[in-house]
């Protein structure tokens, strides 16, 4: 019986070696030898057309294992926000308390892994929105226009179709004007 007991002892000692690193590898909230879960990021790492009311969303963590995330523009200084949980808990949007400034380059700082940062820190750029076109341009002249007796408030282009072209059907076309005489089309 003296003989077993140490090889009894060993066997048990190497069990609870092997249920201490399946513990490890099951649970991986307390730790891992490999790195962090990556996090997908929207806008991307280097985006340049972003809104200035852009969130930013990071998905692949639960919310409670994204940590902190700071923001901060190139014009506006540092954006305080809040993380609002996705519905499938895979990920939060940071949505800032106040919007980005357009053109302004945007830094997002986390201790995340995010394919295309560099040590959990990104850039995108936010883009500037195109300006409305003068009212002029809506006034040029154009060609012909179509009035309507049922709806005398709307004034469409004349279009008219003088070939028929081999291979295409037989029908209504479809058109959208966006300068020139008549309305724009919506």
């Amino acid at each position: 019986m003296r003989r077993r007991a140490p090889a009894l002892l060993g066997l048990l000692i190497a069990l609870a070696a092997i249920a201490a690193v399946l513990v490890l590898v099951l649970d991986p909230d307390e730790g891992t030898a490999g790195p962090p879960d990556p996090v997908t990021v929207s806008p991307v790492p280097g985006g340049r057309w972003a809104a200035p009311e852009s969130e930013i969303s990071l998905r692949g963590l639960p919310p409670q294992r994204l940590g902190t995330i700071e923001v901060s523009g190139s014009k506006s200084g540092m954006h305080p926000g809040r993380l609002e949980p996705h519905f499938d808990n895979e990920g939060a949007s940071f949505v800032p308390d106040e919007p980005f400034e357009p053109g302004e380059e945007v830094k997002v700082s986390t201790h995340l892994t995010v394919p295309g940062g560099r040590d959990g820190d990104y850039r995108f750029w936010v883009s500037r929105p195109a300006e409305p076109p003068s009212p002029r341009a809506a006034e040029r002249p154009g060609g012909p226009v179509r009035h309507f007796a049922s709806r005398p408030d709307l004034i469409t282009p004349a279009v008219e179709v003088p070939t028929h072209t081999p291979g295409t059907t037989p029908g209504l076309i479809f058109i959208a004007p966006k300068r020139g005489s008549g309305m724009n089309g919506r």
